[in-house]
């Protein structure tokens, strides 16, 4: 037989079996088998798997086995030479590495009027750096398989790498680059600013983006807090390369950086890598945070969208930094409140009226200040009366509906068996360490949290719910179509309108 005619009786075999599978696809019988002698079948062995089977009681869900043991990975803190700290946790079976420089300025550090600053500034750190151009730290990048990328919030910058253990020491210098030697050429400071500026102008189109915009600087005002890290149109607008050159000079120090570093990497090479990289770094960081101002009245704090067909609503007021003395109690009691789908918000808001896909409760707790936000988008409609509903639920914390001892037990427990997701990869882990540094956290508070949490009594999270039961003390935000929702609109709070960015435009008096 030909290899073409081999090739024909293959495919006349596959174009057998296809139309074989397509017929028994569309429900169509297969031809029957010839029929078999019968066999009586013998009973089945004892311990078989058919015996236990038929012993499995069907009528009731199994019972959940015993929860596994399980602790945070152990955490070494030491530091390099000339100050800078390092928290090291070496672990996993497979060589990766998660490596994160940590600064202690963040978007707070920002020039009044220049929001988005130190955004724009970390941006640039890889568009060149020492000796390498932008495509010169690209290529290495690529070649050595390394992923990096920045982040900031208002107390902390970081910039992160996930990478292969062998290249643990190049990462390392070529971190030490970026941090330490950016270019910060002219041509590409325009670029990453024009590209800012893009970047804002479709986020402010989102009400999601116009609501949190104006709920910062409803709580904060125009100081610490107060504009989102990613600055607004306006604001990057106004930045120039001396602008980006004076905030890396300000806010990279060694006094300032700590380094994370996460996975298959043994102390001595780590010690080795970044000694050489970082030890002869010298110098003292000058940027000092904004004040934090005092809070304002509370008011209805509005941003237009003309014809939306639904709002983004926030009811918020200002809380206690990270840290205090509230943090772990208030915590679990929003996850019964806030947080989680079972909580009291998302129940009613969703689950009940079917007003909204989701409504959440959460607290962002920054070094100096905190908030906590119930937040949710809603058909326009519907959106008052959300806020009424919102309002409700908090005054039946002091009221007729206080926190209770089995929401303190299912909100400790769902705390508890969240907790290991926050170790699931390496980048994870070093996410999770990262905060220890940013936001002046204790060495031992990763390994603390769960005991920390467990400890909380009822009536330690009674009395942080009732903290949070007065709604006159909140702010409301709305970004929607203003049009439509003015009409019907609480007439006994002030109203200040904002621009999408949360500048404020005007302010409108009580209807009283």
């Amino acid at each position: 037989m030909s290899a073409r005619a081999g090739r024909l009786v293959r495919g006349v075999r596959l174009a057998a079996l296809a139309l074989g599978a397509g017929a028994a696809a569309c429900g169509e019988p297969p031809p029957a088998a010839a029929p078999q002698p019968h066999a009586s079948a013998a009973p089945p062995a004892a311990g078989s798997a058919a015996t236990v089977a038929s012993a499995v009681d069907r009528t009731r869900l199994p019972e959940p086995g015993p929860t596994p043991e399980w602790a945070p990975p152990p955490v070494e803190s030491y530091s390099l030479p000339n100050g800078i700290r390092v928290l090291h946790s070496r672990q996993g079976s497979t060589p990766l590495v998660a490596l994160a420089l940590v600064v202690t300025h963040g978007s707070a550090t920002d020039p009044r009027g220049k929001s988005g600053l130190t955004e724009l500034m970390v941006s640039l750190l890889d568009e060149g750096a020492g000796a390498r151009s932008a495509l010169d730290v690209s290529r290495e990048l690529r070649d050595r398989a390394i992923d990096y990328g920045v982040s900031v919030e208002v107390d902390h910058a970081t910039l992160w790498m996930t990478l292969l253990a062998d290249a643990f020491g190049e990462a390392a210098t070529l971190l030490a680059d970026f941090a330490r030697r950016p270019r910060f050429e002219d041509a590409d400071v325009t670029r990453v600013r024009d590209e800012g500026v893009a970047a804002a102008m479709k986020r402010e189109a989102e009400p999601t983006s116009g609501r949190s915009a104006a709920l910062r600087r409803a709580l904060f005002g125009g100081g610490y807090a107060g504009e989102l890290p990613s600055g607004s149109q306006a604001s990057l607008k106004r930045l120039r390369r001396a602008d980006v050159k004076a905030q890396h000079a300000a806010v990279f120090a060694p006094d300032s950086v700590a380094l994370v570093v996460v996975g298959r990497v043994e102390r001595a090479e780590v010690e080795r890598a970044l000694g050489a990289a970082f030890g002869d770094w010298t110098g003292k960081a000058s940027a000092a945070a904004q004040t934090v101002e005092a809070p304002g009245s509370p008011a209805l704090h509005v941003v237009d969208y003309p014809g939306g067909t639904q709002a983004s609503v926030a009811v918020a007021r200002r809380a206690p930094p990270d840290g205090s003395d509230e943090h772990f109690p208030a915590l679990v009691f929003n996850r019964a409140f806030g947080e989680s789908f079972t909580g009291r918000i998302n129940l009613n808001l969703r689950e009940d009226k079917g007003w909204t896909y989701g409504a959440r409760g959460q607290f962002r707790r920054f070094r100096a200040a905190g908030l906590y936000a119930i937040a949710a988008g809603v058909k326009t409609e519907h959106t008052w009366d959300s806020v009424r509903e919102i309002e409700k639920e908090l005054a039946g914390l002091c009221a007729d509906a206080p926190f209770r001892q089995i929401e303190r037990d299912e909100a400790v427990e769902g705390l508890l068996l969240g907790y290991p997701s926050e170790f699931e990869t390496v980048g994870a882990v070093a996410g999770t360490l990262a905060l220890v540094p940013a936001l002046g956290r204790s060495p031992t508070w990763v390994t603390d949290w769960p005991r920390r949490v467990g400890a909380v009594t009822l009536e330690q999270a009674t009395q942080a719910s009732q903290a949070y039961c007065d709604a006159s003390r909140y702010d409301v935000v709305v970004a929607g179509d203003w049009k439509a929702l003015e009409p019907t609109a609480p007439a006994s709070r002030p109203v200040v309108l904002h621009a999408r960015d949360g500048a404020v435009l005007r302010t409108l008096a009580p209807r009283r």
